[in-house]
């Protein structure tokens, strides 16, 4: 899998390079908008339509991105390059065909390449920190473009050709309003967590190390009661005792009673109380 998401990342970075690099240079020699779709139109879409992989990539469990804010993302985008750009010349003619073509290719170029050296074992700092820095302003360009590629397109063609996609179109520039402040939003959390992460000073664990929880940390609480719970299992109260030990909701302020027990139970046999320490120990390595 590896390998394929490499291929995968690569290639939609070499795409969007392509777009943002082309664009650039026809802009600079004085082509035109609709000149500058001709060149890099196909490109652009293809590139734009293969991140619906992303989606499938996420509902697996292949990347850990969320499943709904993935499709959001690139469901808003299919939305503008399929339902308006592909189909209406006065969209690939007007001005925010290349706000969406820098925003958007600029955007994926770093986060592709973000992606690739990632899973080569490392992200130089400038790649990271660009990856979570541009989209305060490619974001709100990006989505300029979006609303007037929509707007121009529902005006242009849609309202008379097909009124049943204008008011659809209508509603999906709705839902651009609470959607677009909470994709930037999303953003800046990653970014506050993404960086908090990467400036955590390593620590070097030696000795007895407590193992992690499912909450991430290295609390003694639940690894305490899972110890006592695997000891209590070989002692003659068997999984009857273990089960009440794990169901103790309150075990930081209640764990005296179950010791009590615990000791009690051990005291029944020897051969119990040497199996119940056995169990116990085993748990803790």
């Amino acid at each position: 899998m590896k390998a394929y998401l490499l291929l995968y990342n690569g290639a939609c970075m070499l795409g969007w390079l392509f777009c943002v690099v082309r664009a650039g240079q026809m802009l600079l020699g004085g082509s035109t908008y609709a000149q500058i779709y001709g060149e890099i139109g196909m490109v652009l879409m293809a590139s734009q339509t293969a991140m619906c992989l992303e989606i499938l990539h996420s509902l697996i469990g292949l990347v850990p991105s969320p499943v709904g804010v993935v499709t959001l993302q690139v469901g808003s985008r299919i939305f503008i390059v399929w339902g308006h750009l592909y189909w209406v010349p006065e969209c690939q003619s007007h001005w925010s065909f290349m706000f969406i073509t820098f925003s958007w290719g600029i955007t994926e170029v770093v986060r592709y390449l973000f992606y690739f050296c990632s899973l080569l074992g490392g992200v130089p700092y400038p790649i990271f920190y660009l990856r979570y820095s541009m989209f305060m302003v490619l974001y709100p360009s990006g989505i300029t473009g979006e609303i007037f590629q929509t707007l121009v397109g529902m005006g242009a063609y849609w309202k008379l050709s097909n009124p049943l996609w204008y008011r659809l179109s209508l509603i999906t520039l709705l839902l651009y309003v609470p959607g677009s402040p909470g994709m930037i939003g999303n953003m800046l959390g990653n970014r506050k967590r993404s960086f908090k992460k990467r400036n955590e000073t390593k620590v070097v664990l030696s000795g007895v190390v407590w193992p992690k929880t499912k909450k991430g940390d290295r609390s003694s609480t639940s690894t305490n009661q899972k110890m006592l719970a695997a000891a209590a299992a070989k002692g003659p109260g068997g999984e009857e005792a273990a089960s009440k030990i794990l169901k103790e909701k309150k075990w930081r302020f209640a764990y005296n009673k179950h010791l009590l027990e615990h000791v009690s139970q051990s005291l029944q046999s020897e051969s119990g109380c040497i199996a119940m320490a056995r169990a116990g120990l085993e748990s803790a390595q």
